[in-house]
């Protein structure tokens, strides 16, 4: 960390902070969990165009799978504007709390792990190289105690960048992907673009979802179609207030939608993923 002054912002620099200790327990909000890392039966990033609703849906989902009695937890990839905690009213710990033995807190079941977390305020700037970044998500999904998951969620940052490409690296072959969109063709180029690059890493998608929109398949989609969840104006006032989301239905057609949603994208998850095969695993099935 560094400061330039008394009362002045500071910025959470490319140094790595290291030591041990555990985490700090919170009020009734949450709390650090202790433990030993368990068995993630699966991954699921979540991704799409910036701005299109992808933190809200997530979490909205989360919760959702929760109710389901899903053991879920989410990890917030984007670490330039790591914003969970803000939707769910988490205040930042502090950089001092950023150690080797990172824990996900639970908020009302739900573990959560964000790099907006160990901020010193909200508006801290991150400012993070490539390398320093790739180590951060190893390290959030490799050696963090998440527990025995049922689903681990996984909200993509907007574009392609660093967060993707350490991710399809870490998860190559393990994870799947639901893809958010709405009907804009700036919307749909981004799920064929980012559709094309997590196949390089052997990440299938389980579909899309149009997010404030109406059931029709956008022209040139051409994945399946999982859902449609309606644009609903309390949706916008629940995410101004701080953990707005943690307590919001919405009007009955956003309720109906977003069940089924969750019902159809984790019955996609209990399927095999289908990864083509390999010219050896097809010459060796021919009995080549």
């Amino acid at each position: 960390m560094r400061s330039s002054g008394k009362g002045e912002s500071k910025s959470l620099s490319t140094g790595e902070t290291k030591g041990g200790g555990r985490g700090r327990t919170l009020d009734s909000r949450g709390k650090f969990l202790g433990g030993t890392k368990l068995e993630i039966k699966n991954y699921l990033l979540v991704a799409g165009k910036g701005g299109i609703g992808k933190t809200s849906l997530s979490l909205l989902l989360a919760l959702r799978w929760l109710e389901k009695g899903k053991r879920v937890g989410i990890l917030d990839a984007n670490l330039s504007s790591p914003d969970i905690p803000l939707y769910l009213g988490i205040p930042p710990l502090g950089v001092e709390t950023l150690k080797e033995d990172i824990e996900p807190l639970e908020v009302q079941g739900l573990k959560v792990l964000s790099l907006g977390l160990f901020l010193e305020r909200r508006w801290t700037p991150v400012s993070w190289r490539g390398p320093i970044r790739h180590r951060v998500l190893q390290h959030f999904v490799n050696k963090v105690q998440w527990g025995d998951l049922d689903l681990l969620l996984i909200d993509m940052p907007p574009g392609i960048g660093e967060e993707h490409l350490t991710l399809g690296e870490l998860l190559k072959g393990k994870a799947q992907v639901l893809f958010v969109s709405d009907s804009s063709r700036g919307a749909v180029f981004e799920v064929k673009r980012l559709n094309a690059f997590f196949r390089q890493f052997g990440i299938k998608p389980i579909g899309v979802v149009l997010n404030k929109e109406s059931w029709h398949r956008p022209r040139g989609l051409k994945l399946k179609l999982l859902g449609a969840i309606p644009f609903e104006p309390e949706l916008l006032l629940a995410s101004k207030e701080e953990g707005g989301l943690l307590y919001f239905e919405g009007g009955k057609t956003f309720r109906t939608s977003l069940k089924r949603l969750a019902n159809r994208s984790f019955r996609m998850l209990d399927q095999e993923p289908g990864y083509p095969l390999t010219l050896k695993a097809r010459i060796l099935l021919k009995g080549g």
